[in-house]
Parts: C-alpha cells; sequence; structure tokens
C-alpha cells in the first residue's frame, strides 16, 4: 500500500506552494482555527517566552505571530515571508502599533542563509547590543505534519541563526524553537462509522424528504479514493493513536525527516469504537489508516487528533486498496487486537522537499 503526493506537473513545486500562501482564503481559514490561534497565541503572550528576547518568525504569512510576538514585549521581531503575503504586513504592523519593533524580510530563508552571517550582522547591526537571537516561531505543519516540507527551512533557519549568534557573542543565547517538538500518530480505521456520520450530516431529512441515494453517489468520492483529508468521527476510528515517529527540533538534523521508517503495533483492544463494533462480532475489518501530529512548547500542547477539537489540518486517511477491503483481508478480531505494520515517509526526490511518499506494509 503506498500514496505519493504531488503538485501539478510541470510546474515548479516551490512556485505552486508560494503562490497557495497568496491566497487570502487560505489565511482566513488559518486564523479560523481556533486550536491553531490559542496555541500560539498561549505561547507568544507568555512573557517567560518572549520578554525582552529577538524573535525570527519563519513563513510568517499574514504577519499575526510576529505581531503578538511585539505586542507581548519581543525587543523585536524578523518576520521572514516569501511570498507576496510580505507586502500586506507592513500595514498590518502598523494598524497594530508594532511596526517599529518588526523588521519585514520579504525573502526565503534559503537566500538569507546563501547571504551569510556577515551581511545579516552588517545589515541589522542592532542585534548584536540586544544579544542575539534566542526564539525561532513558525506554523510550518503541513498534512501529516511533513507534507508541504516547511520543516526543512526552519531547520535552516535554526542552524543560520545558531552561526549569527556564534559571530556576535561569546556566550550566544540558546535559541528556543516554537514548536519545540513534534510527533506523528497512527491508527487503523473503519469506512462504515465515516460513512454513516458523513451521510447523515449532509443527506440527512430535508424536511422529511431523505436525500440518502444522492448522498451515496457523493460519498464514492472517498471510497474509490487512495486517500483523503477529513475530519473523521471518534467512532470510524480504531485505536488511540500509536506513536509513528518523534522529532526534536532544537536536536534534529534535517536527513532525519528525508526517510523515515518504523514498525509499529497498534493495539485496538482500548479503542471505544472497536469494543463497541466487536460486541456482536468477532472482529472488525480495517479500511485504512488515519494519520494525524501533535507539536508542544513548553507545557503548551496542540493535537490534530480526532478525538481533540477539529482543526484545518483535519485527518490525512490513506485506504487500503478496493480489493483488499471488499474482502475483509485485514481483520483485526477480540482475540488478538493488535495489527503490526511497517510504515515509511520518504522524499521520492532529493531536489523536491515539498512532497513525500507514503508505503505500509502489513
Amino acid at each position: 500500500m503506498n500514496h505519493q503526493e504531488d503538485y501539478e506537473s510541470g510546474e515548479d513545486c516551490d512556485v505552486q506552494y508560494y503562490e497557495d500562501y497568496e491566497n487570502v482564503d487560505v489565511h482566513k481559514l488559518m486564523l479560523k482555527d481556533k486550536p491553531r490561534m490559542n496555541f500560539y497565541h498561549g505561547i507568544l503572550s507568555d512573557p517567560t517566552v518572549v520578554k525582552d528576547k529577538i524573535v525570527v518568525d519563519v513563513g510568517s504569512g499574514s504577519g499575526i505571530l510576529a505581531c503578538w510576538a511585539a505586542l507581548h514585549g519581543a525587543a523585536h521581531v524578523f518576520s521572514i515571508e516569501n511570498s507576496s503575503t510580505a507586502l500586506w504586513q507592513k500595514s498590518v504592523f502598523e494598524e497594530n502599533g508594532v511596526a517599529s519593533k518588526v523588521t519585514i524580510i520579504n525573502d526565503s530563508v534559503e537566500n538569507i542563509c546563501a547571504r551569510g552571517c556577515a551581511w545579516f550582522a552588517d545589515n541589522y547591526k542592532f542585534i548584536a547590543p540586544l544579544g542575539g537571537i534566542s526564539l525561532i516561531v513558525s506554523e510550518w505543519m503541513g498534512f501529516y505534519l511533513l507534507h508541504e516540507g516547511m520543516l526543512f527551512s526552519v531547520l535552516r533557519a535554526r542552524d543560520f541563526f545558531r552561526e549569527l549568534n556564534a559571530t556576535l557573542t561569546s556566550h550566544p543565547p540558546r535559541i528556543e524553537m516554537v514548536p519545540s517538538k513534534a510527533s506523528i500518530v497512527i491508527a487503523p480505521m473503519h469506512m462504515a462509522a465515516f460513512k454513516e456520520a458523513y451521510l447523515q450530516e449532509h443527506w440527512g431529512s430535508f424536511h422529511g424528504v431523505r436525500l440518502s441515494t444522492v448522498g451515496q453517489v457523493d460519498f464514492a468520492k472517498y471510497d474509490e479514493s487512495a486517500f483523503f483529508i477529513e475530519v473523521l468521527p471518534e467512532a470510524a476510528v480504531l485505536g488511540t493513536g500509536t506513536t509513528f515517529c518523534e522529532f526534536d527540533l532544537a536536536t534534529m538534523c534535517a536527513e532525519s525527516a528525508h526517510l523515515v521508517r518504523h514498525e509499529i503495533n497498534m493495539d485496538l483492544s482500548s479503542s471505544a469504537a472497536f469494543q463497541y463494533l466487536t460486541r456482536t462480532a468477532p472482529g472488525v475489518a480495517v479500511d485504512g489508516f488515519t494519520i494525524w501530529f501533535d507539536v508542544h512548547f513548553r507545557n503548551y500542547r496542540l493535537s490534530t487528533s480526532p478525538f481533540e477539537e477539529a482543526t484545518h489540518w483535519k485527518q490525512f486517511t490513506m485506504l487500503l486498496p478496493a480489493d483488499i477491503r471488499e474482502q475483509e483481508m485485514v481483520y483485526v478480531t477480540k482475540e488478538e487486537p493488535s495489527l503490526n505494520a511497517v510504515f515509511t515517509l520518504r522524499r521520492p526526490d532529493a531536489e523536491n522537499e515539498r512532497t513525500y511518499k507514503m508505503d505500509l506494509e502489513l
């Protein structure tokens, strides 16, 4: 079982990536994501995190994170954004009274790194008296955590500003990363419960008229897909989730995210959905695997789990091939309520950091 995500063929992935984030609707969606916003606001309004520090916001988008840092006591904020959304930010910072505390850099991290530490220190001489960069914040996470590959830019920024700090002082500050830790979680899923919830929500009764027949046609788009991105009802998730991998952003190297491969054991016995479905049946057919992520900073946590408040990331679900699902070839019983699998995430192209290929071996 495998899946590879891709951007439109024939076009540069980076161009497509930055063009996507020039769409105001994308930012509107993210700004309406309460768990996301609460996570970052909690951190950036905490004086123990930002007060009197130089903060770098990597991939700053609308400028909301840079604004929060500046409003809550940061000595200065660098807002790095390579897309044209950087052009909006000047007005945003002026509107919120923090323009004098925020420097907008409309460029990529990669270009900044290529110019070197000496160039950066010479252009922003106020850094040295303030003690160097102390905090890097970024909302870099994509579907299943790694989609879009922004993590690599964040890690380059980390290494660059560590090097910059070392050139400025013999006692450089430790750079904290927001978020500081991230993990990918996987659980088996059951399509019947997802279908039932979907049809009820979208194709239930309309003033006494049921349109479930039309709903069946609509739902076929999921049955015929290799993957989909939706919020799953808890009843469709056959497990509490097994951690596939964990990253510590302070210590990890970029290469560790090029290829991630682990064997995992998924125990379904404590799953409420599994227990319910096996009340009258010897077991449950597994139709696919649902993937989500969690990120942390100190005691702050953001989860995209189906058991938590929904986020704009939803969950990423890979389906087993149709013939395997139809024949219920992956079947977990009450007597043996666990499933072993080898899951692999890898970049299929060394030059393209935006996409991954997924493989699952049962």
